[in-house]
């Protein structure tokens, strides 16, 4: 049997074995680093401000909460007064704390009589730090 030499050394392998380390990777380029890391930031950056505006939620509900409570407060303390007192709370505004620089929230009273012996009680609470109004409650109070 003849061997067919023709194709000669650089048949039997096309590559050398110089060339086929060269062509083997053995890690990321410094491009694709880069790319990565670009990307990796662009959704660090998106999850830092979805936990920005959480957080910012978090403290309004928490100010609200607390609003809530001080007016059913106010409520509870403007169901033990006596019926005659009530009608001259009419335009008071009640603070959350001593003086109205430290206070946080406002309640303003109005109080009218609807009917012979019937007053009507609004409340209503306003946040000072934002200026929204957060809520009001009206109730009827009858003579007793």
């Amino acid at each position: 049997m003849a061997r067919d030499d023709s194709s000669g050394a650089a048949g039997r392998g096309s590559r050398s074995p110089l060339r086929a380390a060269k062509g083997a990777k053995r890690g990321l380029t410094l491009l694709e680093m880069s790319i990565a890391m670009a990307i990796l930031a662009v959704v660090l950056a998106g999850v830092a401000m979805g936990m920005g505006a959480s957080l910012k939620a978090v403290n309004s509900a928490r100010r609200v909460t607390g609003g809530s409570q001080y007016l059913a407060s106010v409520m509870q303390n403007l169901a033990a007064q006596p019926y005659a007192n009530l009608l001259a709370m009419n335009g008071n505004q009640l603070f959350d704390q001593a003086t109205l620089a430290d206070s946080n929230f406002t309640v303003d009273i109005v109080a009218f009589e609807t009917e012979i012996d019937l007053l009507q009680l609004e409340a209503t609470l306003n946040d000072r730090r934002t200026g929204r109004e957060l809520g009001t409650i009206t109730t009827l109070r009858t003579k007793r």
